[in-house]
């Protein structure tokens, strides 16, 4: 939610390059499918916003790097999957746990 398309492009627009940091232990965990039914209106929302900024990424008209530390798990691998480059911190580990639910990743 935080990145906007109009957002996006006015970072874009103003910067030679755009950068993904985590804050806290780990980089990213994206949502939890055990917290939220697949089928709820926030569940449907969160992904039709992920897929916004799923599209905003692949066309970003600056580069955008990512920087891993920790955990990047689920949704949280639009970021490394989508930048033009990840730096990776040694403890850096990466995963989609929802394969092991039999749910397909989004990325």
């Amino acid at each position: 939610e935080e990145l906007s398309e109009s957002t996006w492009l006015d970072i874009a627009h103003a910067s030679a390059t755009v950068v993904f940091r985590g804050s806290g232990p780990n980089f990213c965990l994206g949502g939890s499918s055990q917290t939220g039914q697949l089928e709820s209106k926030a569940m449907s929302a969160g992904l039709t916003a992920f897929a916004a900024l799923c599209r905003q990424l692949e066309h970003s008209p600056v580069p955008t790097i990512c920087i891993c530390h920790g955990a990047t798990r689920g949704g949280g691998m639009l970021f490394p999957c989508a930048s033009t480059i990840v730096l990776a911190h040694r403890d850096a580990t990466f995963g989609f746990p929802e394969i092991r639910r039999g749910v397909l990743p989004g990325v």
